[in-house]
């Protein structure tokens, strides 16, 4: 498959990005789900357990990666708290295989719009 310019497709991660060839991306901007936060959302409950949920991550991960042209970056939304400490799970095992360069916080009150 050929990268086409502006151009949304929509397809679970791990289905489309192995069709696409090595290193034509500069940046990748990604906001996963964050495994049972949102009880509610069944994208969000999708792995039986958070071995699995590590796993898959790993695997877009990886994915994602192998898009990047060398310098390219990878920005992945995930938050920490009281229910997401499988995101410092995650953050972890990544930096295990990957160059990591910074941390950004968005700091702010969860419930409001300020």
């Amino acid at each position: 498959m050929s990268m086409q310019l502006n151009t949304t497709h929509t397809a679970g991660c791990l289905d489309f990005m192995p069709q696409l060839p090595a290193a034509p991306v500069h940046l990748i901007v990604a906001d996963p789900p964050y495994f049972r936060v949102l009880l509610q959302e069944a994208w969000d409950n999708q792995w039986p357990d958070e071995a699995a949920y590590l796993d898959w991550s790993l695997r877009w991960l990886r994915e994602a990666m192998r898009l990047l042209v060398p310098g390219g970056l990878l920005y992945v939304f995930g938050q920490v708290g009281k229910r997401e400490h499988l995101w410092l799970h995650l953050q972890s095992r990544a930096c295990a295989e990957f160059s990591f360069h910074d941390l950004i916080i968005w700091d702010r009150a969860v419930g409001t719009n300020e």
